[in-house]
């Protein structure tokens, strides 16, 4: 907030295996950059259960904080031949519900309904429309408001409008 001033939305991902306890989480690409993809596979066994968790923070001002959070579950599977992707952890993870991988599900642009990152945008997306409408509204009325003043048939309300809105020099 110091630097920009303004509102700022960030966000964390990573995959977490349910039998560790926030494992690898945040750290999932560290963990792939030191292990390599044969070393995260023997991490679990198939079949073992996980998520996906996508957090997103927007910092409204510095003292207004607000969290989001998306999970895809799901299960881990063993790795097929010859799959060793940049992102590894969508190759080996089924989404509940789901046969194909969460790489899979993408590739086919099927991904969207369990998409981790799009439930918490759905969820910042949501709590802003909520938290912002009584001030779109407002805005909206003040907007009415000088459309109204600045209406050419209005011609005596411009020089209450600019008697209004300005400031002697």
């Amino acid at each position: 907030w110091k630097i920009l001033k303004r509102p700022l939305l960030v966000e964390d991902a990573g995959i977490f295996f349910d039998k560790y306890d926030n494992f690898p989480g945040t750290f999932s690409k560290w963990i792939f950059k030191s292990l390599g993809f044969e070393g995260v596979c023997k991490l679990y066994q198939p079949g073992d259960s996980a998520h996906f968790q996508l957090t997103l923070c927007y910092l409204e001002s510095p003292d207004s904080i607000h969290f989001f959070t998306g999970i895809g579950r799901g299960t881990l599977i063993a790795p097929k031949p010859g799959h060793n992707p940049n992102l590894p952890f969508s190759v080996l993870f089924v989404p509940n519900g789901h046969k194909k991988t969460y790489h899979e599900l993408a590739q086919a642009k099927e991904h969207g309904p369990v998409s981790f990152r799009t439930k918490a945008l759905q969820a910042f997306i949501e709590w802003y429309a909520t938290a912002h409408k009584a001030e779109k509204k407002k805005k909206k009325q003040h907007l009415k408001s000088l459309s109204s003043d600045l209406n050419p048939a209005n011609r005596s309300n411009h020089k209450a409008y600019l008697k209004k809105h300005s400031t002697a020099v």
